[in-house]
């Protein structure tokens, strides 16, 4: 039987949406404006502290150059609704990356259409932000 991660990949590819997939784990290239894309990251893991689930989105925004960046993003996520932007420490230069937790209850009704619409709002988040920074359309 198919994990949610690889139900979901089979729908995105359906849908013209470059996606590499696994179990619990896929890459999808998010067309947006312009002629741009974004790279989205999710990853499937239970839930720490009861019976859901979260899938775990990731965009990366560029290179962290300097404290006004780290700044900048830290009073975005402040107004932010959804979506916030996280300091990647794991790699040399430090990265910004855009991340959402998409969680899900056993009671929940899941929709295809709203875990699409999520990937489509981080990955404009991720460009807004990345276009800030660099006239380049690198992630």
């Amino acid at each position: 039987m198919p994990t949610l991660v690889q139900i979901l990949g089979q729908i995105l590819a359906e849908n013209g949406v470059a996606v590499e997939y696994g179990q619990n784990e896929l890459l999808a290239t998010i067309p947006l404006r312009n002629g741009r894309s974004q790279v989205v990251k999710g990853r499937w893991a239970p839930g720490r502290y009861g019976t859901y689930t979260v899938l775990r989105l990731q965009s990366r925004v560029g290179v962290a150059r300097g404290a006004a960046m780290i700044r900048a993003a830290l009073t975005a996520n402040a107004k932010s609704d959804c979506g916030a932007y996280a300091l990647d420490l794991s790699v040399d230069p430090p990265l910004l990356d855009v991340v959402y937790g998409y969680v899900i209850t056993p009671r929940d009704e899941f929709e295809p259409q709203h875990f699409f619409a999520a990937l489509q709002h981080l990955a404009a988040l991720a460009d807004t932000a990345e276009q800030r920074i660099s006239d380049r359309d690198v992630y």
